[in-house]
């Protein structure tokens, strides 16, 4: 007797959607297309399915919970943890799937610093778990391209797949070009080290943005808040808003994308492999008690040592892992970004980087000095306000450079009521020429070298000068700032000046502190012996920002500003200021700007 056919079912319904119009499709299907549209269960459920039937051996635990979650949520986040935390891995494997859900529509790009890194940490990951797929003969995986650092969906297609790119190799113009090149209905971008990569590439994102869909990752070791992964996982709210190395995750501004971003935090010493015995010996691939106790030995048992911090706690540390002019932990602490709140007169004053050379800016700083009285006592402070960029037309006729640059700054600060005795002006090399014409269009400018010797300025309460403390005029320039947020007399400091200070180097020599040069020299070491390369050549960029505030400080102390160093009191002038100032200000007249032996002066 002949079998009765089974009656094909009018409905199929799972997960809320009915399959039986589509064929009523395996399993993995169906959590594919629910993962794709973000219907039925959500895609981080459904992406959690997948992943576990594409890669069965893939293990499981409350960080990668948390990190495919977010990644379902959010367009745009950063990851900050430690050594071993398995971030590599997860992003691999998330990108991976990710790339499966419509091959032939999307693009993932797995960035590092160098090639050498790329391939030794995420892009290993990523073969390894592609390969998983082909050794189980998984259909629709991609053609790895090993020597190309690339899988893509199809021969002949370089549009759809996941692209290895190291980030930090070849000019900057280059890498952001090879980045906003890559179009695709659906991108991924995933930068790792990020804590390491030049600050150009996040401008990339804002062309990349504007693919229909774009998501952003990145991830690292932490070592300061001042690099592109500590300024991407800033709080909405700010630093203080989340409690240092224990808060796990916060909103973050997003950067192009529409939306808040968020940050997650894995701390190195709450691992899910010291959840239980059981979770230790599963999980053998993650750091645990024994990895965190090997780096802090390396750190000679000293919790405060910035390397544990990085690489143990996953956190940016308290203080910068090079010694910088000023650091985020001062910035911080005493508030220097923070608003001023002046309980006396004060006095509205500006200040010049002309750059000169080629690539810089012209930046105008202004600025706002006097004394205030609050709980710490009675005590100078220095407000920075806005900052402009002198705009500058290389191909007038009509008006050289320089009488642009004096017409500019005269007028903007006529606005703000500033005379040109509150106006100062870097005066070195050609800069002697500007302040010569800024007085013969405006009036008495203060012309500061920042060339020669450091001065016999006391550089705080105690009397120290200037010459005994640093190794010469542009260091005690540089590190003037600093003093001035130590003592906590520093307020309004602008990302930029921020970035900058933090970026630039110091270093110990002969019983004296020396600051990076903006351009290297020839001869020049460190403490202990290395070639100091200028911040320019290392950086790719100028401290113009810096610099001008640095011009401004050192106004201010022309102007009897001292730092309080000593705690609360009345900060009074030391005895021989009038004398000292009158002395700066003979050195940088109009008339000793006519003389050639104006440069050999200190």
């Amino acid at each position: 007797m002949k079998k009765r056919a089974e009656p094909v079912p009018k409905t199929d319904i799972q997960f809320g959607l009915d399959w039986a119009p589509v064929g009523s499709p395996p399993l993995i299907q169906r959590h594919q297309y629910c993962a794709f549209h973000n219907v039925g269960n959500g895609a981080f459920y459904h992406r959690k399915e997948r992943i576990k039937a594409l890669w069965p051996e893939y293990q499981w635990h409350r960080w990668n919970d948390r990190r495919l979650r977010g990644m379902c949520e959010r367009n745009w986040i950063t990851w900050m943890g430690g050594a071993s935390t398995g971030k590599s891995t997860d992003a691999a494997v998330f990108a991976l799937e990710y790339f499966l859900q419509a091959p032939d529509k999307t693009a993932v790009i797995v960035a590092s610093t160098t090639m050498k890194l790329l391939r030794m940490r995420i892009w290993a990951e990523v073969v390894k778990y592609h390969m998983k797929l082909t050794n189980r003969g998984v259909v629709g995986a991609g053609e790895l391209v090993d020597s190309k650092t690339m899988v893509r969906w199809e021969a002949g297609n370089d549009r759809n797949g996941i692209f290895g790119m190291a980030v930090e190799e070849g000019p900057i113009e280059e890498v952001v070009n090879n980045l906003i090149g890559i179009k695709a209905q659906r991108l991924l971008l995933i930068l790792d080290e990020m804590q390491g990569v030049r600050e150009a590439i996040l401008r990339a994102t804002f062309n990349m943005v504007a693919n229909p869909q774009f998501t952003f990752l990145g991830m690292g070791n932490p070592d300061s808040l001042m690099n592109p992964l500590g300024r991407e996982s800033e709080p909405v709210d700010g630093w203080d808003s989340v409690v240092r190395g224990e808060t796990e995750e916060w909103d973050t501004h997003g950067g192009p994308t529409k939306g808040r971003g968020l940050c997650q935090f894995f701390d190195g010493r709450k691992p899910p492999s010291e959840d239980n015995p059981e979770e230790r010996k599963r999980l053998a691939f993650l750091c645990n008690a024994d990895t965190l106790a090997g780096i802090l030995k390396g750190c000679r048992g000293n919790e405060n040592d910035p390397m544990y911090w990085q690489m143990g706690i996953g956190w940016p540390p308290p203080m910068g892992l090079e010694s910088t002019v000023i650091d985020p932990s001062i910035i911080e602490t005493f508030k220097c970004r923070g608003r001023a709140v002046w309980t006396g007169e004060s006095t509205e004053c500006a200040s010049l980087d002309p750059a000169f050379t080629g690539g810089d800016k012209a930046i105008l700083q202004f600025l706002r000095r006097g004394k205030i009285t609050d709980g710490l006592g009675t005590r100078w402070q220095i407000a920075f306000g806005d900052w402009l960029t002198v705009p500058i037309d290389a191909i007038r006729t009509d008006r050289t450079i320089d009488y642009q640059i004096v017409d500019f700054c005269k007028v903007e600060c006529q606005k703000r009521k500033i005379p040109a005795v509150e106006f100062a002006l870097d005066a070195s090399g050609r800069g002697g020429a500007l302040a010569s014409i800024f007085r013969q269009e405006w009036g008495n400018v203060v012309g500061i070298e920042s060339g020669g010797s450091a001065s016999e300025l006391p550089i705080d309460e105690s009397g120290k000068t200037g010459r005994e403390a640093y190794d010469n005029r542009s260091s005690e320039l540089c590190l003037s700032v600093r003093e001035m947020a130590m003592a906590n007399g520093i307020r309004g400091m602008s990302e930029e000046v921020a970035k900058q200070g933090c970026a630039r180097r110091t270093f110990y020599r002969n019983g004296k502190w020396c600051v990076e040069p903006k351009v290297g020299s020839k001869g020049r070491t460190d403490e202990k012996g290395r070639p100091v390369k200028g911040f320019k050549e290392r950086m790719q960029y100028s401290p113009d920002h810096w610099d001008a505030a640095a011009i401004g400080v050192e106004l201010c102390r022309q102007r009897g500003v001292v730092p309080a160093s000593a705690g609360p009191g009345v900060v009074e002038r030391d005895h021989n200021w009038e004398k000292l100032v009158r002395d700066m200000n003979a050195l940088y007249s109009g008339d000793n700007y006519a003389k050639e032996e104006r440069f050999t002066h200190a």
